[in-house]
C-alpha cells in the first residue's frame, strides 16, 4: 500500500495573527498614550530646565546691569572720551551750519525739476510717437514729412515757471534745451547730495571712534542692551510671541520653510554672541 503523502499545514487554516497583532496594537496605544503625555503634561522634560534657567540668568542679568551701569559711567567721564566727544559736538554744529543752504538749495532744483519735467512730459510722449511712426512709414515721402514734424518739434518753445533764490522767473527753453535743462539741475542736485555725504562723514567718524572707545572699555553689553534683556527673559526669553517660559515655540525658516531648533528646549538662541580669535 502507498504512502499517504505529507501536505504541509497550510499557515492561514492552522495559525493565527491575533497574537502579533494584539502586540503591535499594544506598542501603539502605548505610543499614542506616551506623545500624548509628552505633549500636554511632560511637554519634553526641558521645561522645568527652562524656567530654572531663566531665573538663574535673570540673578546674572540682575548683577551684570549695575556693574556695567558703573563701568559706562566711568567710561564717559574720561577725559578721552570727553575730548572725542567735544570734537564730535564741534563736528556736528558746522554740519548742520553748513548743511542747511544746501538742503535748501536742493529742495529748490527738486521742485524745478518737477515742473520741467511736467512740461517735457508730452512733448517726449509725442516725438517717441512721431519717430515710431517714421520707423513704420510706407514710403520716403510719408517719412520725410514726419522726420519734418520731429524737427519742428525739437525748435518749439516751452515755458516753464522755475524757483530761485529770489521771486519766481518764466524761463523758455525750445525742446533740446529743455532736456538738457533737466540733465544739468540732475547733475546739480547729485553734486549738494555728495557735499552733504562728505560734511556728515567727519561727523560719523568721531561717532564711530566714540562707540570703538566703549566697546574696548566696557567688556560686555551696555547697560540698555542689559535692561532689555531683562525684559526679554521675565517674558520667557520667547520675545513677544511666546506668553512663559512653558510655551513651545519655534524658529520658521522661511527661505528653506523648515523649522530649525525649538526655543523652548534653546534659550537665548537668537542672541547675538561676540566671537574673538
Amino acid at each position: 500500500m502507498a504512502e499517504k503523502p505529507v501536505v504541509p499545514k497550510d499557515p492561514i487554516q492552522t495559525r493565527s495573527l491575533s497574537v502579533p497583532m494584539f502586540i503591535a496594537s499594544g506598542v501603539l496605544m502605548a505610543t499614542i498614550v506616551l506623545a500624548g503625555y509628552d505633549e500636554f503634561y511632560g511637554r519634553r522634560p526641558y521645561k522645568n530646565y527652562q524656567a530654572t534657567f531663566t531665573q538663574v540668568y535673570l540673578n546674572y542679568l540682575d548683577e551684570l546691569g549695575p556693574r556695567q551701569a558703573t563701568r559706562m559711567d566711568e567710561i564717559l567721564a574720561s577725559e578721552d572720551y570727553k575730548s572725542r566727544l567735544e570734537l564730535l559736538e564741534e563736528a556736528e554744529q558746522l554740519q548742520n551750519a553748513a548743511v542747511a543752504p544746501l538742503m535748501e538749495k536742493a529742495k529748490i532744483i527738486e521742485q524745478n525739476l518737477e515742473t520741467l519735467r511736467a512740461v517735457q512730459k508730452p512733448a517726449k510722449s509725442e516725438e517717441g510717437h512721431l519717430r515710431w511712426a517714421a520707423s513704420a512709414a510706407t514710403s520716403d515721402a510719408k517719412r520725410e514729412k514726419i522726420i519734418g514734424q520731429i524737427d519742428e518739434l525739437m525748435k518749439t518753445k516751452f515755458e516753464a515757471e522755475l524757483l530761485t533764490d529770489g521771486a519766481p522767473v518764466t524761463a523758455t527753453y525750445n525742446y533740446v534745451e529743455l532736456g538738457n535743462k533737466i540733465l544739468a539741475l540732475q547733475d546739480e542736485k547729485a553734486g549738494l547730495e555728495k557735499q552733504q555725504a562728505a560734511l556728515a562723514s567727519k561727523a560719523a567718524g568721531y561717532r564711530k571712534e566714540l562707540a570703538a572707545l566703549v566697546d574696548k572699555n566696557l567688556d560686555g553689553p551696555t547697560p540698555d542692551s542689559v535692561a532689555k534683556l531683562v525684559d526679554k527673559a521675565e517674558s520667557g526669553l520667547l520675545g513677544g510671541e511666546g506668553k512663559s517660559v512653558n510655551d513651545i515655540l519655534q524658529i520658521h525658516i522661511g527661505e528653506f520653510d523648515w523649522i530649525d531648533r525649538c526655543e523652548s528646549c534653546h534659550a537665548g538662541t537668537r542672541e547675538p554672541v561676540d566671537m574673538s580669535v
